[in-house]
């Protein structure tokens, strides 16, 4: 099975992301092309014969769907000619844009959008295509991290759009426990022997929560010059994912 993912250049990193993450569920089963990555396209090849020749080949066709990148010429040819040969095409919504928001053609697609099911979703979708008896074994928390990364690095207007960070996909328990307890607490700085104590967490395990929830910008990591100690402090987001979810 070929897949075939069509992005704008700004947003190259979670079209990556995406392939990366299908093609490590499916081994062997599958190959994606994505124009931006120099395993599809090598350096010194005709780009637009290697992306003809992709889409003649490939069995499905993903788009990413969000406000900048639906109103571009080339995603819209893209789209509009795997609809005419014939290729089943999934909108993938983001960055403000959703299935009820798409604009007509695309809306006439179904779509799915990156939330918390998102991988679920798309994995089910797959395996459905091959034929599979088995849903594989994945690292989800893994591979929302890394979607979570790449949709960190989309810019619309010299921003990072309000909902590509943090909210995309649901914390761990743990997660917001850590958070909850230092909106009560409400102290300036943490240091991780807090976590450990307060949540019976190993440091390991500790230092595991506190950097994913630094990965989406929940909590900073600071240095105390008068200590020498690395602290954590609770950003705006973080107070305000607690406030806006009502967790206090």
């Amino acid at each position: 099975m070929k897949i075939f993912i069509s992005h704008i250049h700004e947003e190259s990193l979670l079209a990556n992301a995406i392939k990366d993450f299908i093609e490590s569920s499916f081994p062997g089963h599958l190959s994606v092309f994505v124009s931006s990555n120099s395993d599809s396209v090598s350096p010194g090849e005709r780009w637009f014969r290697k992306v003809e020749k992709a889409m003649e080949e490939s069995n499905l066709f993903l788009v990413l769907c969000s406000n900048q990148s639906i109103i571009r010429p080339w995603i819209n040819f893209e789209t509009g000619c795997a609809f005419i040969k014939g290729i089943d095409v999934i909108p993938i919504c983001h960055s403000g844009i959703n299935k009820s928001n798409l604009p007509i053609p695309i809306s006439q697609f179904q779509a799915v959008e990156i939330d918390g099911s998102f991988i679920e979703n798309m994995v089910d979708s797959i395996k459905n295509r091959l034929r599979l008896t088995r849903t594989p074994k994945l690292d989800v928390s893994y591979l929302q991290n890394e979607i979570n990364k790449a949709m960190q690095s989309i810019v619309v207007n010299g921003e990072t759009p309000k909902n590509n960070i943090s909210t995309i996909f649901e914390l761990k328990q743990e997660e917001k426990n850590i958070l909850i307890f230092m909106v009560r607490i409400n102290k300036e700085r943490y240091v991780v022997e807090e976590f450990e104590s307060n949540f019976n967490f190993s440091k390991q395990k500790a230092k595991y929560h506190l950097e994913n929830l630094m990965e989406i910008k929940y909590i900073d990591y600071v240095r105390n010059y008068r200590s020498g100690q690395w602290e954590y402090q609770l950003t705006r987001d973080g107070r305000k994912y607690i406030f806006d979810n009502n967790l206090v």
